[in-house]
């Protein structure tokens, strides 16, 4: 024992020691003995478990410390259960159970490395060990922690097959909460659930023990699972409805059977299966004639499942509902049906086509008028039915071929009234019997106008009459993109459609021409004018915004691309139709946070881009001319520049983004504009313009990089609270381009505005170029190098944030090719600071580059990272590499200065090295 108390004051002396033992502990035999020498000095005191730590070199981004103890714990484990002392084990759980009720201002500590470690590590003790309260603590360490994944993993394949070869039923109940457990994700339109375990690792959990798992818990379980359900209803009665769970039973058309919802019922009726259907009778009894759809649907399914047992229940609910049809729970009716009339009695399955008879449908059918068609639609109904008790009854045959002749429809899918296909589709497409092409355009016109869709025969219910309209109007629309010219002439017929209609016309006209058909724009621009009166310009109506989206995006198509254009003849028409949809505007609510999402979205931006299309056409068919755009579109800018409005958001952003496209249409309107462009006075505005700008730059000019500098806006943008972070980016980016490609533009190195950064902003902006730079070039070592230098001498007072400077230039050493006497200092600086698994595996393998040719200064590097605590991380055959040529090419003295470092801190894998 002398030996290990010794080993241990020196390993609290020592922190490197410490970890190398702890990292190396599975090695060593009898750790037990060190178990509780270790606990008295405090090596396992929960303060010592660290939470979830800010970046120090990326404001916002988090890491998880790993506490080095817990591998010795587990290694602990592990000899322990092969070898089981109940000493051990319960000083063990003790050590356990601290870290895991340890809090700290009543807040438990959040690092799921260390919580991943306890749950492994309790499971490696006797199964009695484990109690109820370490599966709650399992369940408060998922919810609390960023990454749940290594915890969700661990369930299958470390607690559950403990849980299971033990058949610990009351844990696994407990379990359920885990497994089912969610969180609500608010910012979906829809209550949507989402699991705290992670998707993967759950649906891999319950594909591999959810049979186990039924099996133990049964009846209990069952009962546990109704309280999810439960309460999941009460938060949210929408849940497990029909559109999410098509089918109770497993299904091809359960389009979703990992989705939570679906998990939990497909969880419960597996428990619905395997219980003994006496114990549930009375529940099955309660939701047959429940007014929740989900609960009814379980029932029929169970009583299916256990009809000889459960039959009673579901005779007596027939007979008291017996002209009631219920849609919601349709199919798993229908399938109790079919799947069990063979073992109906005569009088049962009289009583079943006595119902069928019987049906009303009136209510379904109220609006048609033609008796012969109502007649056919009940036929078709009635035959879907009987087709449950096909062959197990005369009677029942007679009347399904009586009712086959009035409607020989085949029922592909019977049971079902949506049947999806790959998509989201409907069987029996109601609109399919509309043949456009054997119909002329006066046909089309006439059929649209009269037609009716209250009249339109639908088996699907959810089928609505809106939903008719707007199948028939895109069916219009494709119609035209396949067939353009076939309309284009009688066009005015369609002037008076509704707008869902015209919407439809004119993106029918865009995507013919995007596919390289040709027609006469001219009607169709007419056909525009015409219908763009003023209640058509001034309303807000859904399918008239979309309208005019349609209206500006065709112009846009065909204006946009010279090699695919209309006839420039049909240019002022074009810009007389934009010209009215500005002046017409819709005020959309527009705000600085999501702008490009608005210009590429709304009417005002669609419009905005779509005369820049124009106007950029008219300027490369007038590229002679020193101003190449129209008077008209150039003073509405004009305009534009001195108002500040909402509207103004959409312009300025349009300005910004097409900032090089107006130098082109009227360079001497743009630099005498510029303080206007990008205002001076109006940040919000200037935010806009300059964001647009940099976010569509992905070449950087060098003029209007300069002009950018020499105005003002650069240094601006260096400190201003874009709300886009995305922006702050690429002006640093931007600046280490010009940088990088463009020295020569300035006069001096001194000048470059690089240095003006380095030297006079935050070290975030410092940090942005080291790592731009490395992501991004190679082969430009003297940029680099020039670079380095500066870096160097500004951080060489060695503050915090120069720390974190120079350790993130250790990524650069990729760049070293040659070492000096001048650089030698910048590169021992940086690796001076470098972190243990973070940069310095970069320097080790720029050291295996570079010790070839610069022996003696890579024993210098080597030995300022050592002597600062610094121990180069990779593997210890790419160490040993650098150590042998450093021997071999004369400095064997720093080697032994190097190993003799390792070796004091308890690593001696290099020893052999200077013996050899």
């Amino acid at each position: 024992m002398s030996k290990i108390n010794d080993a241990i004051q020196q390993m609290t002396r020592d922190k490197m020691y410490a970890s190398y033992f702890f990292k190396n502990c599975l090695k060593y035999q009898k750790l037990h003995l060190w178990l509780e020498p270790l606990y008295k000095i405090g090596f396992f005191n929960p303060k010592n478990n660290s939470p979830v730590v800010e970046s120090s070199e990326n404001s916002g981004s988090y890491y998880t410390p790993q506490w080095e103890i817990l591998e010795f714990l587990e290694a602990v484990a592990i000899q322990n259960e092969k070898i089981p002392q109940i000493e051990v084990t319960d000083k063990l759980l003790f050590i356990l159970n601290a870290i895991i009720n340890y809090t700290n201002k009543g807040k438990r500590i959040d690092n799921y490395r260390t919580d991943w470690f306890i749950v492994k590590i309790l499971f490696l003790l006797p199964y009695q060990k484990v109690t109820k309260a370490h599966i709650n603590f399992i369940e408060a360490s998922i919810r609390e922690s960023r990454l749940i994944g290594l915890i969700g993993s661990d369930l299958h394949e470390v607690v559950l097959p403990v849980l299971v070869q033990y058949q610990l039923k009351g844990h696994l109940i407990e379990l359920l909460f885990i497994l089912f457990g969610y969180e609500v994700n608010e910012r979906l339109t829809i209550k949507e659930r989402q699991p705290i375990i992670e998707e993967y690792w759950l649906n891999e959990t319950l594909k591999i023990h959810s049979k186990n798992i039924i099996n133990i818990i049964k009846l209990d379980g069952l009962i546990k699972m109704i309280e999810i359900i439960e309460k999941i209803l009460a938060q949210d009665e929408s849940a497990f409805n029909i559109i999410w769970i098509v089918t109770i039973e497993n299904h091809s058309q359960n389009s979703f059977p990992d989705r939570l919802d679906n998990q939990i019922i497909s969880f419960t009726r597996d428990l619905l299966e395997i219980v003994d259907p006496n114990s549930i009778k009375e529940k099955i009894g309660q939701w047959i004639k429940s007014n929740c759809e989900i609960f009814n649907r379980l029932a029929f399914h169970t009583i299916k499942k256990h009809y000889i047992e459960l039959k009673d229940i579901f005779w007596d609910w027939f007979r008291s509902e017996y002209n009631k049809i219920e849609y919601k729970y349709k199919h798993e009716f229908y399938e109790l049906l079919d799947k069990k009339s063979d073992v109906f009695t005569i009088n049962e399955i009289n009583e079943v086509i006595d119902w069928v008879e019987n049906l009303d449908y009136s209510e379904i059918y109220n609006n048609e008028k033609d008796q012969e068609v109502i007649k056919k639609k009940i036929a078709y109904k009635k035959k879907e039915w009987l087709l449950t008790l096909e062959g197990h009854n005369t009677r029942a045959n007679k009347l399904y071929n009586h009712y086959n002749k009035l409607n020989p429809y085949k029922i592909d899918h019977p049971g079902f009234d949506i049947w999806s296909s790959g998509v989201i589709t409907v069987d029996n497409n109601p609109l399919k019997d509309i043949d456009f092409d054997n119909m002329t355009a006066t046909e089309i016109s006439d059929k649209i106008k009269n037609f009716t869709p209250s009249t339109v025969e639908r088996k699907d219910l959810y089928v609505t009459d809106q939903d008719c309209i707007e199948n028939l109007s895109r069916k219009l629309g494709y119609y035209i993109q396949k067939k353009p010219n076939k309309i284009i002439n009688n066009l005015d017929e369609f002037v008076g459609l509704d707008k869902i209609y015209l919407q439809n016309i004119i993106y029918g006209f865009r995507q013919a021409w995007k596919e390289k058909q040709k027609f006469n724009w001219g009607r169709v621009f007419s056909f525009i004018l015409e219908i763009s009166d003023n209640s058509f310009l001034d309303s807000d109506d859904e399918y008239t915004i979309l309208c005019k989206k349609e209206i500006a995006d065709l112009i846009n198509e065909g204006t946009c691309e010279d090699i695919n254009a209309f006839d420039q003849k049909y240019l002022p028409k074009a810009k007389e139709i934009l010209f009215k949809l500005i002046d017409n505007k819709i005020d959309d609510d527009v705000s600085i946070d999501n702008l490009f999402s608005y210009t590429l979205n709304t009417v005002n931006g669609k419009v905005l881009r779509a005369l820049i299309s124009y106007a950029l056409r008219y300027g490369r068919l007038n590229s002679n001319q020193e101003v190449k755009w129209e008077k008209g579109v150039k003073d509405f800018f004009t305009n534009q520049l001195d108002k500040d409005n909402r509207y103004s958001l959409y312009v300025f952003s349009i300005l910004g983004e097409y900032y090089r496209n107006f130098l082109f249409l009227d360079k001497n309107w743009v630099v005498n504009n510029f303080d206007k462009i990008f205002s001076k006075d109006k940040d919000h505005l200037w935010e806009v313009s300059y964001s647009s700008y940099i976010k569509f730059s992905s070449i950087v000019y060098t003029d209007i990089f300069l002009k950018f500098k020499v105005e003002g806006s650069l240094q601006k943008a260096l400190n201003f609270p874009f709300q886009d972070n995305h922006i702050s980016e690429k002006v640093i980016q931007q600046i280490c381009v010009m940088y990088m490609n463009n020295r020569k533009v300035e006069k001096s190195e001194e000048e470059s505005f690089i240095f003006e950064v380095i030297r006079s902003y935050n070290f975030e902006k410092t940090l942005d170029i080291i790592k731009f730079i490395w992501r991004t070039y190679k082969g430009k070592e003297k940029q680099i190098y020039t670079l380095w230098k500066v870096i160097y001498e500004k951080c060489i007072s060695q503050n915090t944030n120069d720390l974190k400077i120079l350790s993130t230039l250790s990524k650069w050493f990729k760049f070293i090719i040659k070492i000096n006497d001048e650089n030698i200092e910048w590169f021992k600086l940086s690796a001076k600071y470098s972190k243990d698994h973070v940069h310095s595996h970069l320097i080790l393998e720029s050291m295996q580059r570079l010790v070839d040719k610069n022996a003696n200064f890579v024993s210098q590097i080597f030995l300022e990272m050592l002597n600062n605590g610094i121990l180069p991380w990779g593997k210890v055959e790419d160490i040993k590499v650098v150590l042998i040529k450093l021997r071999d090419l004369g400095e064997r003295e720093s080697v032994v200065k190097i190993i003799n470092i390792f070796s004091n801190k308890g690593d001696f894998s290099y020893i052999d090295i200077i013996r050899e």
